[in-house]
């Protein structure tokens, strides 16, 4: 009996997928597990994946899918008591499933979120980007209650996915709006930092922007939907100017909590980290100006 189902959505990710399954496939666990890849590529060749992973299931789809969508067709024929997401970007610990199954055996029905190390320690723009997007889950943060927490590294009893809902179909942000559901129906969401993963952030300066772009529009898209911490900058666009110097206090807010190499790196990089947030801001603006994805 399949105990748990690891859901990946990939999208024109050849170049990182091979690194980020095999991690997956080899485990230092008993748990009995299945690795299913939504895919939705229209560049890369994934037959490849097949033949090095005998055991992967992979879903090819005809058209370009959200992650969120990509996730919830997953889902659906996910055989395991539990899902655990992450992404084609991704490198999990050995002990990651072995920690997961353990946490949700002692928690009970909650969702668990893991903690997220820079995969490229090397690169001003990835740590930039991984700055921006997970200095709330560096290994060095504590365990705690949370209300959000990333798809990248993000576990669920499938019975209690399935009675949340399914993930939105946005092309960002999805993982906050399914977050933020579970957190205001009552359920303990709960960060453990010991449930690693190492995410390979972007390297190049034109897809960061791309990214931090499309990240501003589904940020503005989900706090239009449901009430996130800073959605009253989704109310107006007179509000828009405020989101630089709001994201730059928080940012070095989250980053004052770790140590003194953060801390050093966030300001060496901050140029990097503001050119992001203006990509933010356009992506922010666009969210605006479109009713639907």
């Amino acid at each position: 009996m399949v105990e748990l189902s690891v859901i990946i959505p990939s999208y024109n990710n050849l170049n990182t997928i091979f690194k980020c399954l095999d991690s997956v496939f080899n485990q230092n666990t008993s748990v009995v597990y299945e690795v299913i890849v939504v895919d939705s590529s229209d560049k890369d060749d994934y037959s490849k994946l097949s033949q090095k992973f005998p055991n992967l299931n992979l879903i090819k789809l005809k058209q370009r899918t959200y992650p969120g969508t990509a996730r919830n067709i997953g889902v659906k024929i996910a055989r395991g008591r539990l899902i655990a997401f992450t992404d084609s970007d991704c490198v999990v610990s050995s002990d990651w499933i072995e920690r997961i199954v353990t946490e949700h055996r002692n928690r009970g029905r909650v969702l668990i979120g893991g903690a997220v190390r820079n995969g490229t320690p090397k690169n001003l723009i990835g740590i930039a980007e991984y700055i921006l997007e997970f200095s709330d889950f560096i290994p060095q943060k504590n365990e705690r209650l949370v209300r959000t927490i990333p798809t990248c590294n993000f576990s669920i009893e499938k019975g209690l996915l399935l009675q949340i809902g399914e993930l939105r179909d946005v092309i960002k942000s999805s993982d906050l709006l399914f977050s933020n559901n579970v957190y205001e129906k009552g359920i303990n969401v709960f960060f453990i930092p010991s449930i690693q993963i190492s995410h390979l952030n972007r390297c190049d300066l034109k897809k960061y922007l791309r990214n931090q772009r499309d990240l501003g529009y589904g940020s503005c898209k989900v706090r239009k939907i449901a009430k996130l911490p800073g959605s009253f900058l989704a109310k107006s666009k007179w509000f828009l100017p405020l989101i630089i110097p709001i994201r730059t206090l928080t940012t070095f807010k989250k980053v004052l909590r770790t140590n003194l190499k953060y801390i050093l790196l966030t300001i060496l990089i901050y140029p990097f980290i503001l050119l992001g947030l203006i990509s933010y801001c356009v992506g922010f603006w666009q969210g605006f100006n479109t009713e639907s994805d």
